[in-house]
């Protein structure tokens, strides 16, 4: 593994953990290159500049349409699989899982 590709893991890991620092814009570019293309060091760079440059409601909006077309596409899934049941199952486990989580968290309180 390259030392970019350390670096590049290290800042996925950091996104996964949800350890984004604010807005601190620092775009750093490696010689490598993909495609002919340089590549960012790290994706987070990448995404904080996204946001400086289009500012928060208007990733935000960007976001909800995107979500419109996972919905979407997901919905196709669910024909070509022929799995709603199962999907509808999952879905009200997690649901009644983060109800439960969250009943724990309130000590127990009963939901209204």
């Amino acid at each position: 593994m390259t030392a970019t590709e350390k670096k590049q893991r290290e800042c996925l890991q950091k996104i996964i953990n949800g350890d984004i620092p604010e807005m601190d814009i620092s775009i750093r570019y490696e010689t490598e290159s993909v495609s002919g293309q340089q590549t960012p060091t790290c994706p987070q760079d990448v995404f904080r500049n996204a946001v400086q440059t289009w500012g928060k409601e208007a990733q935000t909006d960007m976001m909800i349409e995107e979500m419109a077309d996972v919905r979407i596409m997901l919905a196709q899934m669910e024909i070509i699989f022929q799995n709603a049941g199962e999907v509808e199952q999952r879905f009200r486990e997690k649901i009644s899982r983060l109800d439960q989580r969250l009943q724990e968290r309130r000590g127990g309180a009963a939901h209204e």
